[in-house]
C-alpha cells in the first residue's frame, strides 16, 4: 500500500469513518496513523465472524424471525449513511461483522474503502472533470473503451458489456452472481454510453487529486459551469447545465 493512490484511498477512508458515529450497527474508529510506508487505523474489534460466515453455519437458511432481526440492522446502518450523504457501494454480507459469538451479537457495518458521497449533479461534475483531462490522462480510458466497443460505433450498448464479461470470465465470475445481475439489467438493453459518458462513470476525482495539475483540471471544470466570469457559479448557470446534460 505504497502508491499515492492507495495512501489515499485510506485517509479517505479514515474520515468518513471519523464522521460518521453515533451509530451501534457501524464500527467504532478510534485512532488513525502512519508513518513512511503505510496508515494504521485502530477500530472496533468484532470477534464474532462475518455474517457469511453465519449465513452459511446454517445451511442458508434463517427463520422469518432471525433474518428480520439481520435485515432491520441493515438498513438503520444504511438509512443513517445515506442520510449523511454517504454511500458505502460494497455491502455485502462479509462486510457486516458481528460483535460476539453471541446468537444475539450487535451486528457492524465495516470496510468504507469504496464509500463517494452522494451529488446533486455528479455524473456532471465528473461530465466536467472528464473534458479537463488531456489525452495522455485519457489514454488508459479510451483504451478501456474501444474494448467494449469493437463495433467502432462510438456508443457501449448492453450486449457489447455482456460479450466482454462472457469472452474473459473466469471459473470464480461462473460461480458468482455476474451473469444473474446481467440478465436483470436485460430491460436496460435499449441504452447506450458514449465516451464522455463512460469517462464520468470510471473515473475517480480522488485519484485526480494524486495527479499533477489537478488544480488546472478543477478550474477547467469549473469554468464548464461558470459563464458569466464572475469567479461564481449560480444556482440558475448550474440549473441551465444540468438542464442541458440531463
Amino acid at each position: 500500500m505504497t502508491t499515492p493512490i492507495s495512501i489515499e484511498d485510506v485517509r479517505r477512508e479514515v474520515k468518513i469513518l471519523k464522521a460518521l458515529s453515533n451509530h451501534n450497527n457501524l464500527v467504532k474508529f478510534y485512532d488513525a496513523c502512519e508513518d513512511a510506508l503505510n496508515v494504521y487505523v485502530v477500530m472496533e474489534l468484532c470477534e464474532g465472524g462475518e455474517l457469511l460466515e453465519r449465513i452459511l453455519s446454517r445451511g442458508g437458511r434463517y427463520s422469518e424471525e432471525d433474518a428480520k432481526a439481520i435485515v432491520i440492522q441493515i438498513l438503520s446502518v444504511i438509512t443513517f449513511c445515506h442520510l449523511q450523504g454517504v454511500l458505502h457501494r460494497d455491502l455485502k454480507p462479509e462486510n457486516f461483522l458481528f460483535t460476539t459469538r453471541d446468537e444475539n451479537a450487535q451486528m457492524k457495518l465495516i470496510d468504507f474503502g469504496l464509500f463517494d458521497f452522494v451529488k446533486l449533479g455528479s455524473l456532471q461534475i465528473f461530465d466536467a472533470l472528464s473534458k479537463a483531462l488531456t489525452e495522455d490522462q485519457l489514454f488508459y480510458l479510451r483504451s478501456q473503451f474501444k474494448l467494449l466497443a469493437p463495433n467502432g460505433e462510438g456508443h457501449i450498448s448492453f450486449d457489447n458489456f455482456r460479450m466482454v464479461l462472457l469472452q474473459n470470465a473466469t471459473e470464480a465470475m461462473k460461480e458468482s452472481k455476474v451473469i444473474d445481475i446481467l440478465n436483470v439489467l436485460e430491460p436496460l438493453s435499449y441504452r447506450k454510453i458514449d465516451f464522455e459518458e463512460f469517462c464520468a462513470a470510471a473515473i475517480s476525482p480522488h485519484h485526480l487529486e494524486a495527479l499533477d495539475g489537478w488544480e488546472q483540471m478543477t478550474s477547467t471544470a469549473f469554468e464548464h459551469f461558470e459563464w458569466e466570469g464572475n469567479q461564481a457559479i449560480t444556482v440558475k448557470e448550474l440549473a441551465q447545465v444540468l438542464t442541458i446534460l440531463s
